[in-house]
């Protein structure tokens, strides 16, 4: 006879803590159903439901597979082994199967998990490759647009300075006729114009500098 149904032809109390821990453990009240089993291997610890128990406390009747680690599947896997001892002939073919089934379960929950984490960092590489992409595209446009402006202002600056030019000669080729329009005019083109066009241009030529040797690598 096993000490299994020994205990339970015997002994009422064990009887009662196997009722209640399965009960808790049906119900999915893990915590109180680990205090039953515990108890049940403190007192009774040649009987395999105690060890048996404990693992399916641990896996929440076998329904999750992580986070335990490999340390904790290490502990279960002594306690199926000693289980399996303590069982009858007729019970440890089914213990066996139903630890094969978990690690079989877990394997596949673990390749799962190691699927979309590889994908989740595939996907966190292509957004920062997109996002210098991007970067890039907008530093080489933000160049184009310089380029332009730049090219821009240099033709303002140079028509200024043409202007101012003209209107000096005019003046100067005729000083007794010379309207005072065209004085104010010239004066203005010549301390205002000239100056203004000047520092834009220059500074086009600065930011349009940094831009072209801005840093494009790559992270």
């Amino acid at each position: 006879m096993s000490s299994s149904n020994y205990y339970k032809e015997q002994d009422p109390e064990y009887e009662r803590l196997i009722r209640a821990a399965e009960t808790h453990l049906a119900q999915g009240s893990y915590d109180n159903a680990e205090k039953f089993y515990e108890k049940i291997r403190y007192e009774y610890p040649y009987e395999y439901e105690g060890w048996l128990g404990m693992i399916a406390v641990e896996t929440k009747n076998y329904s999750i597979t992580f986070p335990l680690d490999d340390d904790r599947i290490k502990h279960m896997n002594k306690m199926k082994e000693r289980a399996v001892i303590l069982a009858p002939e007729r019970v440890r073919p089914e213990i066996e199967k139903q630890w094969r089934d978990y690690l079989e379960k877990r394997r596949i929950d673990k390749e799962k998990i190691e699927k979309e984490k590889e994908e989740k960092e595939n996907e966190k590489r292509r957004a920062e490759h997109d996002y210098w992409e991007t970067k890039e595209r907008l530093r080489l446009d933000a160049i184009e647009i310089f380029r332009k402006s730049r090219n821009t202002w240099g033709i303002i600056l140079a028509g200024t300075i043409v202007l101012s030019l003209i209107l000096a000669l005019i003046i100067e080729l005729n000083p007794e006729n010379r309207p005072l329009f065209l004085e104010v005019l010239s004066v203005a083109v010549l301390v205002v114009g000239v100056p203004i066009c000047l520092i834009v241009f220059i500074v086009k030529i600065i930011r349009y500098h940094r831009a072209t040797h801005r840093n494009t690598d790559y992270r």
